[in-house]
């Protein structure tokens, strides 16, 4: 019987174009991350793997004395993810933290921003620093530095036209925490601030003219010139009641920004709320188009959410979501189990394509990079209890072309697992009664769903567009199925009947 199971089993895996291996990307003893990842234009890519800040005094000091007060490393890779040069950014401070977030290329190499970071039990406040360093990651300079000693956060920073760079962030006053947006020259110099008193500041973009548009938390849309002289009082912009963004909004050629995140709307008629992921652009002059949405089955208890953005041009928009019950990364829940979702849309809101992984694990998808050959890379963090043991999750990466075919990298690690990535989603798995479905693309018309024993015979043929297939009559065992579409074979894969 053993023989026969793997023979089946590779009879139905060759015909599954999607199925393919993620890639260990990094593994460490304590929790890290990728911050931010961009390709260069000779193909190789350029990351920043960081630890995850730990809000146990005793744990992080643990950390940095086992790293050596290094929290942040620079890493270069070819295009197949072969490294090349790293730098390790150490501290001058023994228990102090430099968490690198974001990379900007130079004509000298390459830029490092972040936060400085020294906690004890009565010092929470960050200053912002900067790394410069030529092509071969030599470091060139540093600095670090802050316009006041009560920040308590800096966040999305960019490079305006001026060759300066501009934070928002968060501090504390005797009033209670007062958002901002500061700008500082790349010595660290203070050159401009604005304070947001009666709203908190969540996103901006520089303009072509130099301006500035600040989207806040009461949907409103503000304007600030690019003389810094005034913030306007904004105006407001309506498309749900509840938007949140999960991501930095990414600047369109036309001045308009995509915001990708979650939003909660109500039912007609039922008048219940419920949430949906949702991509907006709005427009400079505040008017706001919903390009996409997509609220999940109800079986499924969720919040969702795009919780990562990227664009190469109007036709390959990428986004991924994560679906699931799941605690935030990287605290997750041990047993639980959820799916992520990758999208590729266009600018007038039809889909090219839609691919999923999961229910195996509990997964997040950390950050999300559309290349310069129109494809997409996504890392994402898988935890299993199975193959976790030390309570510590793996990051992978996967990369996809433009038609959402896997196009992995050579493999960087002796380890792979096996994370395959379908167009249709098929759970629970094992099952016990229902079989459902979660699928999308403009190209699934007449999908259909048929179940083999091991032997091959088939048992079971149903049509899925009511996402929802009765099993209950299957005995407890293995089974195999395949999903056909227009005919054509387009998913294979086990299920397990208990």
């Amino acid at each position: 019987m053993k023989v026969i199971f793997i023979a089946l089993f590779f009879f139905f895996s060759v015909h599954t174009s999607t199925a393919q291996d993620f890639i260990p990307l990094e593994n460490s003893s304590f929790p890290d991350n990728i911050e931010d990842i961009i390709e260069l234009d000779n193909g190789n890519f350029i990351y920043l793997q960081t630890y995850q800040e730990e809000n146990d005094f005793e744990k992080l000091q643990e950390l940095l004395i086992a790293t050596d007060s290094i929290f942040t490393t620079v890493k270069l890779v070819d295009e197949n993810f072969q490294p090349i040069a790293e730098f390790p950014i150490k501290t001058n401070e023994i228990f102090e933290t430099l968490t690198g977030v974001d990379i900007f290329q130079t004509d000298n190499g390459f830029l490092i921003s972040g936060y400085a970071f020294a906690p004890t039990i009565f010092n929470i406040y960050r200053k912002a620093f900067l790394v410069e360093l030529d092509h071969d990651l030599n470091e060139i300079r540093r600095n670090i530095f802050a316009h006041a000693g009560n920040i308590v956060w800096i966040t999305n920073p960019i490079i305006n036209q001026d060759g300066n760079i501009v934070y928002i962030g968060v501090y504390n006053q005797i009033t209670g925490p007062v958002s901002f947006l500061a700008e500082y020259s790349l010595d660290g110099e203070p050159l401009n601030l604005v304070e947001f008193f009666t709203s908190f500041a969540d996103n901006f973009v520089q303009l072509p003219d130099g301006s500035y548009n600040v989207y806040d938390l009461g949907n409103k849309l503000r304007h600030l010139p690019a003389d810094w002289s005034e913030l306007s009082g904004g105006i407001p912009f309506e498309f749900g009641e509840s938007f949140f963004s999960n991501d930095s909004p990414v600047l369109l050629a036309d001045g308009g920004w995509l915001h990708a995140g979650r939003d909660i709307h109500s039912d007609t008629d039922t008048q219940d709320d419920y949430y949906v992921s949702q991509a907006v652009i709005v427009r400079p002059d505040s008017t706001a188009e919903i390009i996409y949405q997509n609220r999940p089955t109800d079986d499924i208890p969720v919040l969702p959410g795009i919780n990562a953005t990227d664009v190469i041009d109007t036709n390959h928009i990428y986004f991924s979501s994560v679906y699931g019950n799941c605690s935030s990364y990287p605290n997750h829940s041990k047993d639980c189990l959820n799916y992520v979702s990758i999208h590729s849309i266009q600018i007038n809101g039809s889909e090219n394509w839609t691919r999923y992984f999961g229910f195996d694990a509990a997964y997040h998808s950390i950050k999300l990079l559309a290349t310069k050959d129109k494809g997409v890379l996504l890392l994402v963090y898988r935890y299993s209890e199975a193959d976790n043991l030390e309570d510590e999750g793996d990051m992978y990466f996967i990369k996809l072309d433009k038609e959402g075919n896997v196009d992995l990298p050579v493999n960087t690690e002796e380890e792979e697992l096996p994370f395959v990535l379908r167009q249709f989603l098929v759970y629970p798995n094992p099952a016990r009664d229902l079989l459902r479905y979660t699928f999308g693309g403009n190209n699934i018309s007449t999908p259909m769903i048929r179940i083999f024993d091991s032997a091959g015979k088939l048992l079971l043929t149903d049509e899925i567009n009511d996402k929802a297939t009765d099993i209950s009559a299957l005995v407890p065992g293995y089974y195999f199925y395949e999903i056909l579409d227009k005919g054509k074979r387009v998913q294979t894969g086990k299920l397990v009947k208990e």
